[in-house]
Order: C-alpha cells, then structure tokens, then sequence
C-alpha cells in the first residue's frame, strides 16, 4: 500500500516558518525605527555637555558634574509620545 504520487505536508509548515519570520522582522525593523531619539542639531546628549574627557581633580570632578547637571537630557523627547506610550502602557 505504498502510493508513489503522495505529496508531504512539508511545504505548509516550511511556508508558515517563512511567514513568520517575516512579521517578526518587521515588527523588529518599525520598532527599531520608532525609538531612535536625537537631539535636533544631529549631536548627541554627552557630545554636547562640556565633560573633560578624563577627570582629575575635585575642580575637574565639580565643572563634570555641574556640566552634566546642566545638560537637557530630554530634548529629543517629544511629550505627547511618551504620553501616548505611557497611556498604552496602563
């Protein structure tokens, strides 16, 4: 009872693997997309504070830390998204 013309049902689940990774990639590609945050002149939030590059003394220590105290670390935050995001969240 051997029947030669018998096709698999191998097609289906190599089709539905494929259809999946797809909607997965997708998904990772529009979040991706969605949470690159950047300040408006293209620089980012470190480059713009005036941090010496090493520290040190206590002086350098205060200047970094007033510096970094100074620095706008939302800019690139767009309020209503984040209430959006937040509201989706709840």
């Amino acid at each position: 009872m051997k029947k030669t013309n018998q096709h698999g049902f191998g097609f289906v689940v190599v089709l539905l693997a494929i259809v999946v990774i797809g909607v997965v990639a997708f998904g990772t590609v529009r979040v991706m997309g969605n949470n690159k945050t950047s300040l408006a002149d293209g620089t980012t939030v470190l480059s713009k504070a005036k941090v010496p590059a090493k520290v040190t003394n206590a002086a350098e220590l205060q200047k970094a830390s007033q510096a970094l105290d100074e620095t706008p670390v939302d800019s690139g935050v767009n309020p209503d998204q984040l209430d959006n995001d937040l509201n989706a969240l709840l």
